[in-house]
């Protein structure tokens, strides 16, 4: 240490073609930090450096995740008219779409990883507390309850809103998707999660991923729907509302964007360009 730019550069095109553009630029922005801690200096702004980056980032296309599609309201109606909500799973099943849709969020923040992978540090409780906000005109505006841990604050923790559905979307409510659930499973005893569900047998479940993606992504094959992942409900909330009108400002704090990643969204919406640069002095301010 420190290392010089031949050396780094070497280091890309050993990796080149092997592994992502953004896997490299990850790995590069640790050896950054590393030098950083150990007050070295490291060459960011060597040109040379740079091509190979982009060089890095050409050859490694194939390794790129696809661009997610985002959940539609349509994959919502699929799910609508295909579950049956006699069965407790399905009422959880449609909870958890309505809340993490309406209200943009990660499954991974509403849902358990896997069957013995629920902590109450990590994962939002049965016993936590529901709460309503209202309209002017008494009508229920948004569900709300706090969650210990997302992707974004960790341990620190945030509050999930998911706004009210009223009219046509009345259907599509989160209120009416977590009081079915509620009902359909109120024999969940403490030690498990918000939207675990009573099994066929009657012994109480926490929702998985794994059992909730496959359970969708049945009935949106047979619908001829696109191939959507655990992050589209995130995305496809954020348009959803977005074209609805709310501001974007509000969008963002509801789905925890906390950068400028908020902008693919934005940029992807006809009527919405006016708002990109007022959002970028938003978030610029923000954050410094």
């Amino acid at each position: 240490m420190p290392a010089n730019k031949t050396l780094i550069v070497a280091f890309i095109g050993f990796h080149m073609g092997n592994v992502s553009g953004s896997c490299i630029k990850s790995w590069l922005s640790g050896l950054s930090a590393w030098h950083d801690m150990a007050g070295a200096p490291w060459p960011s702004s060597s040109r040379l450096i740079h091509f190979a980056q982009v060089s890095a980032k050409t050859a490694g296309a194939v390794h790129e995740r696809a661009r997610r599609n985002p959940i539609t309201l349509a994959h919502m109606l699929a799910l609508h008219v295909n579950l049956k909500f006699s069965l407790p799973f399905h009422c959880s099943i449609w909870a958890v779409a309505c809340i993490a849709f309406w209200g943009c969020q990660h499954l991974g923040e509403l849902i358990i990883p896997s069957k013995q992978g629920f902590d109450p540090k990590c994962h939002v409780s049965r016993s936590t507390t529901l709460k309503t906000s209202y309209n002017a005109d008494n009508s229920r505006k948004a569900l709300s309850f706090e969650i210990p841990w997302t992707k974004t604050t960790k341990e620190l923790g945030a509050t999930v809103i998911a706004t009210a559905q009223h009219n046509s979307l009345t259907p599509f409510c989160p209120f009416i998707a977590i009081e079915r659930h509620m009902d359909a499973n109120m024999n969940i005893p403490e030690g498990y999660s918000l939207l675990a569900y009573l099994d066929d047998q009657g012994f109480p479940r926490n929702m998985v991923k794994s059992s909730f993606l496959g359970t969708c992504g049945k009935i949106w094959e047979n619908a001829n729907l696109g191939n959507v992942q655990g992050h589209s409900f995130h995305i496809g909330g954020a348009v959803e509302l977005l074209l609805a009108g709310v501001k974007p400002e509000v969008v963002a704090a509801l789905g925890g964007w906390t950068s400028l990643a908020f902008f693919t969204i934005l940029a992807t919406l006809r009527g919405y360009y006016p708002y990109l640069l007022t959002f970028l002095k938003l978030m610029i301010s923000l954050r410094y």
